[in-house]
């Protein structure tokens, strides 16, 4: 190659790089100008461009065309619509539980379905502990965009101590829906033995009233409730190096070996007096459940219920209640009927005829019965200041009480022991010369089933 042509190459080089820099030049000098003096690029906050692409413009003149196509696009990150139930061509329904809890020995809840307002809804609050359900209903408040099921609130007392699941199910003639479950745990409500009035323990309206629980299946499922998983057969630890509570019944406390029955699951034929204890450990035929044999002996004698209940609780050696593995022994005087305390030192005197379930829980319901017809009889009576004692040992003295109902003056014929000051201060704990039995009547009542007192018929003076 001659100079020439040389000269020729190298000149075209020149002309192209100087080219490119003006290019590059040029490029760089409207970048800056449209940053600093404005620009028509569109931009976010964060300077990201939002001008369309020729892709977007595409897309978009094909969406326009598209109408079904343009909504689909538009709605693909909202939730997906209420679904129909096909079985019930209801419309599924978004139901949210909310506000569970307890306060002041109340319990409440209330909730709201998010997707539909309607004011022909129903809605029901389910609390659920192992087999026993209640259920509360609530009418709905229907607003703009939503349907909001107005607050139960109840007593406490009505569910027990324990661990609860709650539910809402939402249902009206279009549409129905279930929420999430809800963990609640209860503590059985603090009593003060303060607020023990010894003149007037329980209004004659409550503790009369045969009709504290509308069925023996109710019975039934209250001490279900408030009774523990039962070890019928006493495999679980005795805490007693490795023995089983069977062995450890059997070898060293010389008891007699498995089933121990639960309160929950005994049952006893009153014909024959057969009870689980012979019969396998639970129902069998002919036998009624102990729910069964409180509700007919307080429907029998006009007692409430409710009153037979806590008086197994004070008086069964346990008590029953809290039991996993009671021995046929516990239930022989389960009520305290025929057991005086004048055994020696102070000790329950029982009578063995009076024994077994079914005669403790029906004799003591015709004896609170027969207070009321015969009250005159009795040492303790109604409408006077009547001496009672504060302890079996009469070293501890005694104390002018004025009685003012019934109700109270049977609870002292049945047991005739006053708290004193001491007693009633320390309580739980005990004292020297305390008495229990009517005390604890009050504070078991309060903590399961609330007042004592009546509100509306009857104060106590």
């Amino acid at each position: 190659m001659d100079i020439n042509q040389k000269k020729k190459s190298y000149k075209k080089i020149i002309i192209t790089c100087i080219i490119l820099v003006i290019l590059l030049t040029l490029s760089f000098i409207r970048w800056h100008w449209q940053i600093h003096q404005g620009t028509t690029i569109k931009r976010d906050a964060n300077g990201v461009s939002i001008e369309r692409t020729p892709w977007d413009l595409k897309l978009e003149q094909d969406l326009n065309k598209d109408l079904n196509k343009k909504l689909k696009t538009i709605q693909n990150d909202r939730p997906e619509p209420p679904q129909l139930d096909k079985s019930t061509h209801l419309q599924q329904v978004n139901v949210i539980l909310t506000n569970v809890g307890e306060a002041e020995n109340k319990v409440s809840a209330s909730g709201f379905i998010s997707d539909v307002a309607e004011p022909d809804g129903s809605c029901i609050f389910s609390f659920m502990k192992d087999k026993k359900i209640l259920e509360k209903n609530s009418t709905t408040l229907s607003n703009r965009d939503s349907t909001t099921c107005k607050t139960v609130q109840f007593s406490a007392t009505e569910l027990g101590a324990g661990t609860w699941k709650v539910k809402l199910k939402y249902r009206s003639s279009t549409s129905a829906g279930e929420s999430n479950i809800i963990v609640m745990t209860l503590k059985e409500p603090i009593v003060s033995a303060i607020k023990f009035d010894p003149g007037h323990i329980i209004d004659d309206s409550i503790f009369y009233n045969s009709g504290g629980f509308s069925s023996a299946e109710a019975v039934q499922d209250f001490i279900k409730s408030h009774t523990p998983a039962c070890d019928t057969w006493g495999t679980q630890p005795s805490g007693h190096g490795k023995l089983t509570r069977a062995q450890y019944a059997q070898q060293v406390l010389k008891w007699p070996g498995p089933p121990y029955v639960c309160l929950q699951n005994y049952y006893e034929n009153p014909l024959t007096g057969e009870t689980s204890f012979e019969k396998g450990g639970g129902a069998f035929s002919g036998g009624l459940s102990a729910g069964q044999i409180i509700y007919d002996a307080a429907v029998k004698n006009g007692i409430n219920p409710k009153v037979l209940l806590v008086m197994l609780k004070k008086e069964s050696p346990g008590p029953l209640y809290s039991d996993s593995w009671p021995t046929k022994f516990q239930y022989q005087y389960a009520m305290g009927y025929a057991c005086p305390d004048t055994g020696p030192n102070s000790s329950a005197a029982c009578v063995a005829s009076k024994g077994g379930f079914y005669k403790q829980v029906n004799l003591a319901a015709s004896q609170l019965r027969q207070y009321v017809n015969n009250i005159g009889s009795y040492h303790y009576q109604p409408g006077r200041w009547n001496y009672i004692q504060h302890n079996p040992n009469q070293i501890c003295g005694r104390k002018y009480v004025y009685i003012d109902n019934l109700a109270t003056a049977s609870l002292y014929i049945y047991t005739p022991y006053v708290p004193n000051q001491t007693t009633l201060h320390a309580y739980p704990d005990t004292t020297p010369c305390g008495a229990y039995g009517d005390l604890n009547f009050f504070i078991f009542f309060n903590q399961w089933f609330g007042s004592t007192y009546d509100l509306i018929s009857e104060q106590p003076s």
